[in-house]
Order: C-alpha cells, then structure tokens, then sequence
C-alpha cells in the first residue's frame, strides 16, 4: 500500500479528527511522501504505546542512544535530525496528543517549513520550547489561539524573538501587564486577533467599555510600537472574532479602533476582509508604503516594500490587496 502511495506522488495529507498514525507509521510516511507540502498530524499513539518501536526505528536509522537515555535531553538540542522532510512547508498540528507529535518531529530535518498551525503554543514546555528552536528562524506565519510563557520575555515577545522572519501571526492577546511588552519585529506584516470580542454582548453597558477599552489599549500599544519604529513592516490588523456580537460592537465602537491605527497608517478589518469601521469610503494612511510582490505560500500576505511617501487607500484598493492578503 505505501509503495502505491508513493507513486501518486501526494503533496498534502490531512489525518481528520482524533485519527492518525503511530510514531513508526511517521517514519514510513516519510520515507514514502518525500514531496509531501502540507500535512495535518492527526492524533499519533501516546509516546508509552510506542516507545519501544520508536527507539527501535531510531537505532536502525543509526542513531544510537546510550543506555536508559531514550528520550530527547537538552544537550541534544544541537544534534542533526535523523530524518528529513524537504518539501513540507506548511505544518498542522492537531490539538491532542501535541507533545506525542512534537516528540517525532524533533528528529525530522523541515527545511523548508514555513506556516505552522498550533493551538496552544507554550513555550515552557520543553519539546515546544526546542521545536521552535530547531525551525523558528525559518517561520513566516503562525496561527495558535494562546501564547503561554512563565519567564520573560512573555507571551508574543518570546515568538517575535524566536521567529525572526515572521511576517505573520495569528493569536488571543492575553489582557495582563505580563504581557505588555513592547513590540519590536522587523518582517511582521500582518497581526490577526482572536477572542478580543465577547460572543454574547453582555448587558451592563460599562462592561462593554471596558471590553472596547481594552481592545483599545491593546491597538494602542502595537501603533505607539510602529511609530517608534518597532514594527517598521506591518500594515494590517484583523479582528476575526465573528457573529452578531462581535459586528455590533465594530459598528459601536469601530471608529475608535480605526482611528488608534490609522495614526500609524494600518489598515484594521474584520474576518472578512471588511473595513472597521464598515462606512468608511476611503482612509487617508499618511506615509504608506505600498508595493506588493507576488506571495509563494499559502496564506503568505507578500512583501510591502520600495516606499510611497503618501498614500490614500480606497476600500477599492484595500479590498484588492485583501486577495493577497492572509486567509
């Protein structure tokens, strides 16, 4: 069946829900998918279900741990992986088991991976910690609904740091001064937010300013960083927060929003590519530098370079660089 596999020469492969492979079945599939692009993990055996066949498989590719050390140890770190990957760009982790997956692919060579979807990105947590050591100066794009980290430098911080060439990211800001740290990125040139906005408007009314306040605070904090010449790429943030909530409170308070970002000439949208707020015909964006060059990846936003000293941008003209811009 592998043999087969191989010869229709297969780019993506999707393991749906809490079904996937085990460990060895990876090891396999790599061997057999060699021009794989994008893959979802699925759900892989618990690493105790498999300890014994993993090592094993391991030992075969020659790497030889010495005794009772059979799982990865921190002066491990700087060892070349034992398999490669070449052509996968793009990486689905599936929720659960996420340390099973990780616990493989740390020992795969991905060097050219570039977009990484992972729920929960907790950086503290040692093979997460290490996997982002290994590919974080190759990522450009980052999905994942929470940041976590215990130790400075918090939260995003730590993912701009890691990730040099990120020029996008997609996450739930978390609303604590822990988390308050200055922005300060090169490449990124997009940020889109989740959770930012209730689902359910609530009732009492100073509650809904504070929630507006807060967001407010936030767009203020990324704005005040490209001012200073922190965040010298970015161009677009995207509230993805979706649903009848959500849209009264950008048709409330959009206004404000719009008007923090558009002192530092960035564009602020909804999940649909729709200008917050939704009446405004045109924006005067002084200093915008536009040019767009043709993405290579999916989902990848292109680079904005050669400067335009003043640019007025229609909702037209936004619309159209939405087609280029992230999914």
């Amino acid at each position: 069946m592998l043999d087969t596999i191989k010869q229709l020469d297969i780019t993506r492969l999707d393991f749906a829900g809490h079904e996937g492979p085990s460990l060895i079945d990876y090891i396999d599939l790599i061997h057999h998918l060699p021009n794989l692009e994008q893959l979802t993990t699925g759900r892989i055996a618990e690493p105790r279900m498999e300890e014994d066949k993993l090592v094993d498989a391991i030992r075969r590719l020659g790497y030889r741990p010495s005794p009772g050390d059979e799982t990865l140890k921190e002066e491990q770190v700087g060892l070349p992986p034992l398999l490669s990957w070449p052509q996968l760009s793009i990486l689905h982790f599936s929720h659960r088991p996420l340390l099973s997956s990780l616990r493989l692919f740390l020992h795969i060579h991905l060097p050219n991976l570039k977009i990484l979807y992972m729920r929960n990105v907790h950086l503290d947590a040692f093979r997460v910690g290490v996997f982002f050591k290994h590919v974080g100066h190759q990522i450009t794009h980052i999905y994942t609904t929470d940041i976590r980290t215990y130790d400075e430098p918090f939260g995003y911080a730590r993912v701009l740091q890691l990730c040099p060439n990120l020029v996008h990211l997609t996450f739930s800001p978390r609303q604590d001064e822990r988390h308050a740290e200055r922005w300060e990125h090169h490449h990124l040139a997009s940020l889109a937010l989740r959770g930012v906005l209730p689902q359910t408007l609530p009732k009492d009314e100073e509650l809904v300013g504070n929630i507006s306040r807060s967001l407010e605070k936030f767009l203020a904090r990324v704005v005040d960083a490209c001012l200073d010449e922190g965040l010298p790429s970015l161009r677009l943030i995207r509230i993805e927060d979706d649903g009848l909530a959500p849209r009264r409170m950008m048709s409330r308070y959009g206004t404000n929003w719009e008007g923090i970002c558009r002192r530092a000439g960035v564009a602020l949208e909804d999940k649909n590519g729709r200008i917050i707020p939704d009446e405004a015909e045109e924006m005067l964006l002084p200093g915008l530098q536009l040019n767009y060059t043709e993405a290579t990846d999916v989902g990848d936003p292109g680079i904005l370079s050669r400067p335009v000293t003043t640019a007025t941008v229609t909702r037209k003209l936004i619309r159209w660089l939405n087609k280029v811009s992230i999914s």
